[in-house]
């Protein structure tokens, strides 16, 4: 019995090491940005790209590309030797992709924060549409007490 117990567990093991676990998380793929991070090194703008990256998958493809437009003429600024224009650039492309963001879930700060905090959750188009309903709504909600709801 415990022989084959043993058995078991070194078969599970050498299954579990032999099974590659590759996530994905951080892969460069873009080939050409790949080559503008070999001749620019800074951590800052290394850090700003994948800011942008993480807030290019939430928005629109006319909002993703503007943004990504803006991280190449930053990198390649940065690979120039201009780290100060580079920068600025990554920063204007990321404040692109934060309000497309803020846009496509049509939210503003507030309820991102709600979010990250765990005390919200952001759908698509509900928080903007749900806004646009009670500006409408509010018209006639004004005119009646507080205590008739019906």
């Amino acid at each position: 019995m415990k022989l084959l117990v043993a058995v078991f567990i070194l078969a599970s093991l050498s299954l579990a090491n032999a099974k590659d676990i590759d996530q994905g998380a951080g892969n460069i793929t873009d080939e050409y940005i790949n080559e503008l991070l070999k001749s620019c090194n800074n951590s800052s703008a290394i850090m700003l790209r994948a800011k942008i990256r993480l807030q290019t998958e939430r928005n629109s493809a006319e909002v993703s590309r503007l943004a990504k437009q803006k991280m190449t003429e930053g990198f390649e600024a940065c690979s120039q030797g201009d780290e100060e224009k580079a920068i600025s650039l990554l920063n204007e492309a990321l404040s692109i992709a934060e309000g497309g963001t803020d846009e496509y879930y049509g939210v503003d700060d507030t309820d991102v924060a709600k979010a990250v905090e765990g005390k919200g959750k952001l759908i698509p188009g509900t928080v903007k549409d749900a806004a646009e309903t009670a500006s409408s709504e509010g018209a006639d909600d004004q005119s009646k007490p507080w205590w008739k709801f019906w």
